[in-house]
């Protein structure tokens, strides 16, 4: 484990595969935008950590409640609060909110690129963080819906890779996603593990 997440932080630090990666994942019609003025900092975590003998990564169901990306299949977290004072310290509050996950700096191994989400105007920066302890998870059930433990073996299997009609609150769009437990994961979130995966494929970890 020492080896690998030592492999992944010295990768996270050298030139990200960016825009590229994220692009693959796209949703037809759409173009990477610049964040606007007024744009919303957020923070989004991916939690990775061995189970089974796999490595895996959390993903959650969003509750139909919430102002923003209702209903959706996204990595914790959400936008920053003055009182955060980092974004770092945004992906440890939000995971701890909505998964009850409590983390430490030295769980955070590096970020990817951040990506700006016109429709919300959110512009989200994604950390990767590592536990190698037992999880405790206390679900909370006003902002998340589901917890899907996710098998990066799964994730790779590029049947899992798909396009088709993404059904959302107010139309209809057709977009590449992810099927993961039985869930389409697409836009923002899909992006960023599109992004995810081109740097795990960098360290031939698979």
């Amino acid at each position: 484990m020492e080896s690998f997440t030592f492999a992944l932080k010295k990768q996270l630090n050298e030139k990200l595969p960016g825009s590229d990666a994220q692009k693959i994942m796209m949703p037809l019609g759409r173009k990477l935008q610049l964040p606007k003025p007024d744009a919303i900092p957020s923070a989004v975590n991916i939690i990775i950590f061995f189970e089974k003998n796999d490595l895996n990564f959390i993903l959650i169901k969003r509750t139909n409640n919430l102002l923003h990306h209702s209903g959706q299949i996204a990595l914790p977290g959400g936008q920053f609060d003055y009182q955060d004072k980092t974004l770092l310290n945004t992906a440890k509050r939000e995971t701890y909110e909505e998964i009850g996950i409590m983390l430490d700096d030295e769980n955070f191994i590096g970020k990817l690129t951040p990506l700006y989400i016109n429709i919300s105007n959110f512009f989200v920066q994604p950390f990767v963080s590592f536990i190698e302890n037992k999880l405790n998870i206390k679900i909370n059930k006003n902002e998340v819906e589901t917890l899907y433990k996710v098998a990066v073996t799964k994730f790779f299997n590029e049947n899992n890779i798909k396009k088709g009609i993404i059904n959302t609150t107010k139309t209809k769009i057709i977009a590449p996603y992810f099927e993961l437990e039985n869930e389409k994961v697409w836009g923002a979130t899909a992006m960023i593990l599109s992004e995810f995966k081109a740097v795990l494929k960098k360290i031939n970890f698979f």
